[in-house]
């Protein structure tokens, strides 16, 4: 009865600045991520749910005081199966872009050279490489730090893969041409800062986050010198915002994308884009 007590103490504690069914995930995730300690295991050994009653406390009261994100507190995210290394120098990666590596997943395969820009944690290109088996794969990013994150998540997940990784503020340092290139690139407007939440305000790396333009900068710059990098043929994926897939439709096109594919996501929100770089069925 005392675990079956603390448990709702903590979960009340969160639901102070959250639903309660993300209060409960969240705390799943805590024990399940720092203590090891799964569902079954509290059902079947409730006790060991007060060996850390102190320390848990400490972090719930981290966590609600601050606003900061309990991936940062614990160092640890999950994404597609797998758990990532994160700080405040890399984005906490988001489900919406386990809906970018599906797609990409059912066009490339092992041989498949790919370009990821503004990695990050790595979580796009290291998904692509565990799961494609692919050693063919760039990694690139404008921050040495984000890179060394990357690199950090690729020697921990893909232990039998090769990778390369490359600084550089988008291409500026790129010389090879690529089958696909991918970014999930900064698509915040400025302006709606004001409407975000303290977690992401407050924690997460604006530069990551936030574009000119309305949010349209990094998409307009990645689009327009990306035909100087694709192979015939090439396809350029890219995570949307909202609202933004009729702007970039149009911009792909004007840039000599023949073939673009609009996906939207489980809330019928535009969220992928994939376009074709001077697409011809005759290769």
């Amino acid at each position: 009865m005392q675990a079956n007590r603390l448990k709702k103490e903590l979960i009340d504690k969160l639901s102070a600045i959250m639903p309660k069914n993300e209060a409960l995930s969240e705390l799943d995730f805590i024990l399940q991520e720092k203590y090891k300690l799964t569902k079954r295991d509290l059902i079947l050994y409730p006790e060991l749910l007060l060996k850390h009653k102190n320390e848990l406390e400490a972090l719930i009261n981290l966590r609600v005081s601050t606003r900061t994100p309990m991936q940062y507190i614990i160092k640890k995210a999950f994404f597609y199966n797998d758990v990532y290394y994160v700080d405040k120098n890399v984005l906490i990666p988001r489900p919406e872009t386990e809906l970018l590596v599906n797609e990409l997943l059912k066009y490339a395969n092992s041989h498949t050279k790919i370009l990821d820009i503004g990695t990050g944690s790595g979580c796009i290109a290291v998904s692509l490489a565990k799961y494609l088996k692919n050693d063919l794969i760039t990694a690139s990013d404008i921050s040495e730090t984000a890179l060394n994150i990357a690199k950090l998540n690729f020697n921990n997940i893909c232990i039998k893969r090769k990778m390369t990784f490359l600084q550089s503020d988008i291409f500026s340092n790129v010389t090879e041409k690529y089958d696909i290139i991918v970014s999930n690139p900064p698509y915040i407007a400025k302006e709606l800062k004001k409407d975000m939440q303290p977690e992401v305000l407050q924690h997460e790396p604006h530069s990551a986050l936030f574009a000119e333009d309305d949010g349209l900068f990094f998409y307009n710059k990645i689009i327009h010198e990306s035909g100087n990098y694709l192979k015939k043929n090439g396809m350029l994926a890219l995570e949307l915002g909202y609202n933004q897939a009729a702007k970039i439709k149009r911009t792909l096109e004007d840039y000599g994308f023949t073939k673009v594919i609009i996906i939207p996501d489980l809330n019928c929100i535009d969220r992928i884009v994939l376009a074709w770089y001077n697409y011809s069925v005759n290769k």
